[in-house]
């Protein structure tokens, strides 16, 4: 068995509760409570006030300790309210049932009873009010008014006649009347909250209905007779001393009540004419008192009117607080808003919107010897971060650019960011046109030193635009057209650099809109062909493969990958075109030979598509569609597309792993490291052109060569020489061992349909080394 519903204890259900030398069990409160309600059932049924009074003392003492050992037990945020409390019943309990009622003692009881009643009150209210939730303060002072309202009519129509008749003080009597039914209708409301569940709430509203019955009580004995309703005082006095022990006992009095948001709602029509009613009420019934004549002391009805009084000043100071922190949250809330509209999310920096008006009126305010220059910058090839480590680390990446941009521009500058990876700068009042360009190269600089993103050290280089406002711009939108033109210039030059807007670019920059335009249309409308460069075995002189090297049919002529493809990669049209690239080498290639003569076919893939998150998936389905062997597939990586080999290892090791075949493509120049053949599965080596031309010279590039070849056969990959466009290169490079060649010497790019079984010059025969198989 145990107590169950707004009793129930919290907490441990045995256990002891220790702090210095106190030692406190967990039912404790529930001990007292039990036994002091023993108490009072016992005295009421006795009714005798002289014999109870011994025991209601042993209980006040007790109910004091009671409420310090509680106190210093559970530890609740605020001790002073509970420590009047203690006090207030320490005093009634000595000033009532200690100090003798003869001679000058009764004086120093009253004064000792009168102290704790206010001591108690003072506590009380800090209690209680501590318990009441921010946003529920409105309806208590509004439940607390019409109690008060509703007393001045209980008063004159109940309790007035028969204190007059008994002769009591009128103002001593309501002035312990108003508080008491404003403090129960108070209470009663507090009963029905969410947060008033817990136990030592409950108690502490138990003792106010107990100590309002006390009063009440009194006041009908006082008007009746001094035997009247003596059994019910008796109770509720011994009760109100049992609740509050026990509250203060509980585990719960230490739980601080719960912070709730204040109701925005308006106060409805109905609330309204009950609170006019309730004020009006005083002053309408002493005007019907005075209308029939009647006999009437004005105090209570004076002190009717400050009790009302006060709890309007206070509902209004309520209403004020929440009119404040209404206003405060519009403020913050218009704030919220202003920053969502004008700053960006993610950097905190400038946006668009922003940005734009500072530059209208910055252009609007130039002049000739104040200059007006925006700098456009575009981190180069962002979205390999986005697809290798996701978007959260290109994100983080975003953040920490942004704070490097701030850091290097200069006082008065305005960095934003237009969305993306791209952000601008507006430098007003440069005093010479080379301002802006030392301010790109410092934010080229703070770009330098890598950033630290999620466990990876990560390199961002930018491409810069600079535009310098010229007399004939006619706006600011002019103006960032400009910065945009030259940053697009700057990629195409080879990205992480810097380039001042010139009026002869406009052009170039229409020139090559129309041409991303019209490449779109042609990949999309089969413009695009494919011509394959032989691949031969420098042994046998047999073709065992083909390089795929796309062209695009535009205004009637076939123009060549070097003039299109970084234009693809700038632009996004990169990765529909690999896609046909793939899809039409592996149709092809799989049509090609028989049994005994089965090429292969590599293909080039850039670095943006290396990081694609669906590479493995788009060479499994075109492998798949075409019935080509995974062997008979080679992709073909730069160097410089290996930079990042942490980025790009899982996808090369992705291809590999479905039988796809990998090769370096210009092997020795660039970002070359020897880390790659050991780290990567790597299967060829492409020696770069530029070894390949130099060995007729017999210089140092005939040595990094022969080293090549060398530390490839080693590590057992097959060497491939391109650029081979005379017989002494083919027969210089077969002398050091290289695998295979390719070249314009041996077979220039051509349609499938013109390929030759042997691309080898007639006449011309190859001066081999004894050489072990290459297995092509």
């Amino acid at each position: 068995m145990g107590i169950h519903g707004p009793l129930a204890p919290v907490g441990p259900r045995f256990g002891v509760l220790r702090t210095g030398w106190i030692r406190l069990r967990p039912r404790a409160w529930l001990v007292f409570l039990v036994g002091g309600l023993g108490l009072a059932v016992g005295a009421a049924l006795v009714g005798d006030v002289r014999a109870s009074q011994p025991w209601l003392t042993g209980l006040g003492l007790g109910a004091t300790v009671a409420i310090l050992v509680g106190v210093q037990i559970q530890r609740p945020a605020r001790h002073l309210p509970w420590q009047l409390v203690a006090l207030c019943v320490a005093l009634t309990t000595i000033g009532i049932g200690v100090i003798p009622k003869t001679g000058g003692f009764a004086v120093v009881g009253q004064a000792l009873a009168g102290a704790g009643y206010v001591a108690g009150f003072a506590g009380f209210v800090m209690l209680i009010r501590g318990r009441i939730p921010g946003g529920e303060r409105g309806a208590f002072l509004d439940a607390a008014i019409l109690a008060a309202g509703t007393g001045v009519l209980i008063w004159a129509f109940g309790f007035a006649p028969y204190v007059l008749v008994a002769g009591q003080n009128s103002a001593v009597t309501a002035a312990f009347f108003y508080p008491a039914l404003v403090a129960s209708a108070v209470v009663a409301r507090m009963w029905f909250l969410d947060g008033a569940h817990r136990p030592a709430t409950r108690l502490l509203i138990l003792l106010v209905f107990a100590t309002n019955g006390i009063t009440m009580l009194d006041m009908v004995r006082g008007l009746i007779g001094d035997g009247a309703f003596t059994g019910f005082f008796l109770f509720a006095e011994f009760a109100s001393l049992a609740f509050v022990a026990a509250a203060a006992l509980h585990p719960s009095m230490a739980i601080a009540p719960e912070r709730q948001r204040a109701d925005p709602r308006p106060i409805s029509r109905q609330r309204i004419i009950a609170l006019t009613a309730a004020l009006l009420v005083n002053p309408a019934t002493l005007a019907i008192e005075v209308s029939l004549n009647r006999r009437i002391d004005p105090a209570p009805y004076l002190i009717g009117g400050v009790v009302i009084g006060l709890l309007v000043i206070a509902r209004l100071g309520d209403a004020l607080r929440l009119l404040g922190e209404s206003l405060r949250e519009r403020d913050s809330l218009m704030e919220l808003l202003r920053r969502q509209a004008l700053y960006d999310t993610l950097t905190s920096l400038p946006n668009r919107g922003l940005f734009s008006e500072r530059l209208a009126a910055d252009f609007a305010n130039r002049s000739t010897d104040r200059l007006l220059a925006v700098l456009l910058v575009d981190l180069d090839d962002f979205k390999e971060v986005n697809d290798s480590l996701g978007h959260e680390a290109g994100d983080a990446l975003l953040v920490a650019v942004g704070q490097r941009l701030r850091g290097a521009i200069r006082d008065g500058d305005m960095a934003a960011r237009l969305g993306g990876d791209e952000f601008v700068i507006a430098l007003p009042g440069c005093a010479d046109p080379l301002v802006p360009i030392r301010v790109a190269q410092r934010v080229m600089a703070s770009l330098e030193a890598p950033f630290e993103i999620g466990g990876h050290s990560l390199t961002a280089r930018g491409s810069i635009g600079v535009a310098v406002a010229g007399p004939n711009d006619q706006s600011a939108d002019e103006l960032v057209r400009n910065a945009d033109v030259a940053m697009y210039l700057a990629k195409s030059r080879g990205k992480g650099r810097v380039e001042v807007f010139e009026p002869a670019m406009q052009a170039a920059a229409m020139t090559q809109l129309q041409l991303r335009t019209d490449m779109a249309a042609g990949i999309a409308g089969g413009d695009l062909r494919l011509h394959y460069q032989p691949i031969v075995d420098l042994r046998t002189g047999r073709t065992v493969g083909y390089e795929a090297l796309v062209r695009w049919l535009h205004d009637g002529r076939l123009v060549p990958p070097n003039e299109f493809i970084s234009m693809a990669e700038l632009t996004g049209l990169i990765g529909p075109l690999t896609d046909w690239v793939v899809d039409e080498a592996c149709r092809t290639t799989a049509d090609w030979g028989t049994s005994g003569n089965r090429p292969w076919v590599s293909v080039n893939l850039s670095s943006s598509q290396l990081v694609r998150p669906d590479i493995v998936t788009r060479f499994r389905r075109a492998l798949e569609a075409s019935g080509l062997a995974p062997d008979r597939l080679v992709i073909e990586i730069t160097e410089s597309s290996l930079l990042e080999i942490e980025v790009a290892k899982p996808a090369v090791e992705r291809l590999s792993a479905i039988g796809v075949r990998v090769a370096i493509d210009d092997f020795g120049i660039g970002y070359s490291t020897l880390s790659y053949l050991a780290r990567l599965p790597i299967d060829i080596v492409k020696i770069d052109r530029s070894f390949v031309v130099a060995l007729q010279h017999a210089g140092p590039e005939e040595a990094i060569a022969s080293a090549i070849i060398a530390l490839a056969r080693r590590l057992g990959l097959v060497t491939i020489g391109e650029g081979i466009e005379t017989a002494a290169q083919l027969d210089q490079l077969a002398a050091l061992g290289c695998d295979l060649g390719q070249g314009f010497y041996l077979g220039r790019p051509v349609p499938n349909e013109d390929l030759r079984s042997s691309p080898l010059p007639r006449g011309h025969r190859l001066r081999l080394p004894s050489l072990a198989g290459i297995g092509a």
